[in-house]
């Protein structure tokens, strides 16, 4: 692999969400949003910001009003049973309630600022 102090970034994305009919107020098509998942407090690294900021930042240009494109989201969980853990989205803590909503489209959270 290329290194990447000369240029080169391989990044897995943890997950694209997409909803999509009336239970989601969206029309066939749907929305999505991207998630990246970190255990515990990890964060985004300097080389994950940068990739995942140009991503975001071309999908709201392609999508200005925001009518498909919801935003780059970070999810951090502390318990590999999602029905034990405790969550942050964007580096706040969210409650288990809140949690759901958030996947459901019912909870208004603003994307991550890069």
């Amino acid at each position: 692999m290329p290194n990447g102090r000369d240029g080169f970034v391989a990044e897995d994305l943890d997950l694209l969400v997409r909803w999509f009919g009336p239970n989601f107020h969206f029309d066939a098509r749907g929305g999505f949003m991207l998630v990246e998942l970190k255990y515990g407090n990890a964060w985004i690294g300097g080389a994950q910001k940068m990739t995942f900021g140009v991503l975001d930042e071309l999908l709201r240009k392609g999508d200005p009003e925001g009518q498909r494109y919801t935003g780059f989201y970070l999810v951090q969980y502390d318990n590999e049973d999602w029905e034990c853990a405790r969550f942050k989205i964007n580096g706040v803590s969210v409650t288990q309630e809140q949690m759901v909503q958030f996947w459901s489209h019912q909870y208004p959270v603003l994307p991550f600022k890069f």
